[in-house]
C-alpha cells in the first residue's frame, strides 16, 4: 500500500492518491494524512483517487464509514469526490455507500472519471 496527499491550489482542494490494498487499517492511516494536510491548508474539499486501489472493504465497513470519518477527519462541512475504476466496487455497493453517507448528512459521491469528479467537487454545495 502507498498513498500521497497534497493540496491542489489551482482547484482549491486536497487530492489523495491511494494504491494497493485498501483495507480498514490502510484507510485509518490514509485518514491521518488527509487530516494533517486539511489542517495545514484549511480546506474542506477532497478529491480521492482510488483508481490504483484494490478495494477490500465489507458492506459493514461501508455502512460504518460515515461515523468513522465524521468522528476522525471529515465533518459534515466536507465535500468529497471519490474516483474508482468501474470494476473496483459494484454499482450496488457504490449506491449503498452514497446513500449511507447522504443519510448522515455527508456530501460524498463516487465517479469513474477524474474530470467529472473535479467538476462536481467544484460546484457549490447546497446547505
Amino acid at each position: 500500500m502507498s498513498f500521497r496527499v497534497d493540496y491542489d491550489n489551482v482547484n482549491n482542494c486536497i487530492v489523495g492518491r491511494f494504491e494497493g490494498e485498501f483495507t480498514s487499517k490502510a484507510f485509518d492511516d490514509y485518514l491521518q494524512e488527509i487530516s494533517r494536510v486539511a489542517k495545514q491548508y484549511d480546506c474542506l474539499r477532497f478529491l480521492n483517487d482510488l483508481r490504483g486501489a484494490v478495494i477490500n472493504i465489507s458492506v459493514f465497513d461501508l455502512s460504518e464509514s460515515p461515523a468513522r470519518t465524521i468522528d476522525s477527519t471529515f465533518d459534515r462541512r466536507w465535500k468529497r469526490a471519490i474516483v474508482l475504476n468501474p470494476d473496483s466496487l459494484s454499482t450496488e455497493k457504490r449506491e449503498f455507500f452514497e446513500t449511507v453517507n447522504e443519510n448522515r448528512g455527508v456530501s460524498v459521491k463516487t465517479f469513474n472519471d477524474m474530470a467529472e469528479a473535479l467538476d462536481w467537487l467544484k460546484t457549490k454545495q447546497s446547505s
